[in-house]
């Protein structure tokens, strides 16, 4: 006697087929290599936002998210929208960079919630402090935005081991960057 094994319900993966899969995982692959791989992995699987370009919000303008900003700001149909920092200094400096750079000029808050309230914001980079770094993601995870961050994730296991939980609970998109090496 067999028994057989309940089926899945057809999820979202289910309706990809095996060529659109090989071509995402290739472009994803290949885009793991630069500061801008979320925009590429989001387009691989066509998740842009409903205009047509990807909105992102900036949470912390220091040195490397202002980096980040600049990068992501260098390739086509990428926007941001709102960007936040504690600091109203760096906070519009990233803001005029935001202008100069593509023309449109991102709200300014020194509230990360305040970026991840934006209906209008597909994905949130987070250039914090590493001790920062898990407040705004899990709270971008359960707002639903994608999420770009840098080594290290968090500090301990056990922050890393919620990170981990959240991103798969919310079904994000989340690439942690690590530039030097």
């Amino acid at each position: 006697m067999t028994t057989q094994r309940p089926q899945p319900e057809p999820s979202r993966a289910a309706a990809i087929d095996r060529r659109t899969f090989l071509r995402g995982s290739g472009t994803l692959a290949a885009a793991l290599a630069g500061t801008t791989s979320l925009l590429s992995a989001r387009r691989a699987w066509g998740l842009r936002g409903s205009s047509g370009v990807v909105v992102l919000g900036l949470i912390g303008c220091g040195r490397r998210g202002t980096q980040l900003l600049r990068a992501a700001l260098d390739k086509p149909g990428v926007v941001f929208s709102t960007v936040c920092d504690v600091d109203a200094g760096r906070g519009g400096a990233a803001v005029e960079l935001a202008a100069k750079l593509c023309g449109s000029r991102p709200a300014l808050t020194p509230d990360y919630r305040d970026v991840l309230d934006d209906q209008q914001t597909d994905a949130v980079i987070i250039a914090t402090p590493d001790h920062w770094h898990m407040i705004p993601f899990m709270s971008a995870c359960a707002a639903e935005k994608d999420i770009y961050i840098e080594v290290p994730l968090a500090p301990t296991t056990l922050e890393a081991g919620a990170m981990t939980y959240a991103t798969r609970k919310y079904k994000r998109v989340v690439q942690v960057g690590l530039q030097q090496r």
